[in-house]
């Protein structure tokens, strides 16, 4: 029997749609030992949000108009350019938010709160054309209640939710696991080379680990090959979860090889770097490091990924509103490597991690292209009204 599908406006289907507040940026008591999490847009990921990069204190609810939301209130920023504007996420337990944030208290007598997420993540982009404005389009609360969205029963609800939350919670268990052996391969590190007696006698720059390659992109050999751009490099994560069509990038692409890691060297800060587990292409404001030596692939990844190196590459880089770095001075930065053979200890342990790392981040990137090809077939009879096309 098919499933029937009725469409009603947000508003209907929540007991309230609101947004949060920033509290006072100059009150430090209302940040200091915080323990509320308190969200921005760019931390909506589209799935479930993970501890926030800020927290709030009790004494900011009592002050300000900052609210807490329930755990399971959807969440969507409102305004913003490139990616941000309709992005989502979901609390898995009592946080805040700032003003940018439409949330969407679910009202579970009429609707799943998963469900209600998938559903307004399949039609956000009939949402995102009605956004008001040009280049920093926004969404005004009034139009987010109005919009409507496909509803069949609860237990058909559940069943289409059950579906592609299992595809999510797999991809968030590639993710933990991929953490795990990054944060092993960080500590590895840290103990063998920065903590180790003989750091005195460091004498390897980062040149002496990698070379820039900047082999040019070709439509006839590369045209099988998937884009990694810096905007789809993720921040402070090591491995890739996002690629597109290199069509979409139109100029200064060059290719990278499996082994190379990739570093953002436009604002430095955002610290984008990751290695690579396939062939591909990106931009040019990405430099692609290919290790010298075989012995050098784990060192380099991890050396470029490092707190330190993101740190020293920002105060080295020049330009105030775009800083940029350049390889003739990153390639300079002194690391704590005083011989090859330590870099081949290293290598035959951390090497075997990072293998896995990429097997994983293939694995999450199939997952994703999986779901992403259900989501509309599981709601193909809940078609978009034809004044919203």
């Amino acid at each position: 029997m098919a499933i029937v599908f009725e469409d009603i406006p947000i508003g209907q289907l929540c007991t309230k749609v609101t947004t949060g507040s920033t509290p006072l940026r100059s009150r430090q008591d209302y940040y200091e030992a915080g323990t509320f999490d308190w969200y921005k847009t760019g931390e909506l990921k589209d799935w479930y949000l993970e501890a926030a990069e800020e927290r709030i204190t009790e004494k900011a609810f009592d002050e300000t108009s900052v609210k807490l939301f329930p755990a399971e209130t959807v969440l969507m920023a409102m305004y913003g350019d490139g990616k941000t504007i309709t992005s989502l996420g979901m609390l898995r337990s009592p946080a805040a938010t700032n003003q940018a944030c439409s949330a969407m208290i679910v009202d579970e007598r009429k609707c799943s709160a998963r469900y209600f997420f998938y559903a307004l993540k399949a039609r956000r982009h009939v949402l995102l054309k009605m956004a008001y404005g040009g280049a920093q389009r926004n969404l005004t609360g009034k139009l987010i209640r109005e919009f409507p969205l496909p509803v069949p029963s609860l237990p058909n609800q559940q069943r289409i939710a059950g579906i592609l939350s299992a595809y999510d919670e797999l991809i968030e268990n590639n993710k933990r696991r991929i953490r795990v052996l990054e944060e092993i391969a960080r500590t590895l590190y840290r103990e063998w080379f920065i903590n180790s007696r003989d750091q005195s006698t460091a004498k390897y720059t980062f040149g002496d680990l990698c070379e820039l390659m900047k082999e040019p992109f070709n439509e006839l050999v590369h045209a099988d090959r998937r884009l990694l751009d810096l905007s789809r490099i993720p921040q402070r994560f090591i491995a890739p979860l996002e690629t597109a069509d290199p069509g979409e990038l139109k100029t200064s692409r060059i290719v990278f090889e499996p082994g190379d890691t990739l570093f953002g060297a436009i604002r430095c800060y955002l610290h984008k770097v990751v290695t690579a587990p396939f062939p591909g292409v990106t931009n040019t404001s990405v430099f692609v490091l290919r290790p010298k030596k075989w012995i050098f692939r784990s060192l380099t990844a991890i050396v470029a990924s490092e707190l330190e190196t993101i740190r020293w590459a920002e105060t080295h880089s020049s330009g105030m509103k775009m800083p940029v770095l350049s390889w003739s001075v990153f390639r300079t930065m002194p690391i704590p490597l005083s011989s090859e053979a330590s870099a081949q200890r290293y290598e035959s342990i951390v090497g075997a991690m990072l293998e896995t790392i990429g097997v994983l981040a293939r694995a999450i990137q199939s997952l994703r292209q999986t779901r992403d090809l259900l989501l509309p077939r599981l709601l193909a009879e809940a078609p978009i009204p034809e004044d919203e096309t």
